[in-house]
């Protein structure tokens, strides 16, 4: 298999097992009738459900709110896997934690958070800045097909809909915000072809140069 294969396969795979969690989570709770999703809720501020932080990313409350959130979250990892491979993983787990950790402390304590879309919000906010900040042409295409596909979602970050946690909407976007611009050195770099100006002759030249 070539590095290419080996890259797409490593992307189907880790978009598969982060997305496999939320189904047999969905099919357990609402089929099976062992667990309920409020036992692993996150509650801010509520040390008893601090586990929440890792967990509520696994349950959704309906088949519409797991659909919405899954869809995406297969294209988003996929797409890390294949474009951001050696950092993928430390990505997606940032992600997690960040986006948990900030509705501990800063969410609505009188609600139970739950679902995996604080990780599909910071993988969008992730691949449109990563692909700027890098200025790869691979990877500034993928920053604009995520805005053309994705990018209305985050006015998902607003209080704007009762009973939905804009605040892992919105840390969840800010961890992938930060992570971009703290891993901006790590995995593909700039290839962008720049223009210069060359003063050194009388009359001004502009020269392009491959910068790598």
């Amino acid at each position: 298999m070539d590095e290419l294969g080996k890259k797409i396969y490593f992307s189907l795979m880790l978009a598969f097992l982060v997305v496999i969690g939320p189904l047999l989570a969905f099919f357990v709770e609402h089929n099976l009738g062992y667990v309920e999703a409020y036992q692993f809720a996150l509650v801010p501020r509520d040390w008893s459900k601090i586990h929440g932080i890792f967990t509520m990313f696994f349950f959704h409350g309906t088949i519409v709110h797991l659909f919405f959130n899954v869809v995406p979250l297969f294209v988003l990892v996929f797409l890390m896997g294949l474009f951001y491979t050696e950092i993928s993983i430390r990505v997606i787990v940032f992600i997690i934690l960040g986006s948990g950790i900030g509705i501990f402390f800063v969410g609505n304590p009188s609600q139970y958070h739950i679902g995996a879309s604080g990780l599909v919000f910071g993988l969008i906010t992730f691949l449109i800045a990563s692909g700027i900040i890098r200025q790869n042409k691979s990877l500034l295409t993928i920053s604009l097909l995520v805005i053309m596909f994705y990018g209305g979602s985050l006015w998902g970050m607003l209080p704007l809909k009762p009973g939905v946690s804009w605040e892992g909407h919105l840390f969840g976007a800010i961890s992938g915000l930060f992570i971009a611009f703290l891993w901006r050195k790590k995995g593909p770099q700039r290839d962008m072809f720049l223009f210069y100006r060359n003063l050194e002759n009388e009359e001004d030249e502009y020269s392009i140069f491959e910068d790598k």
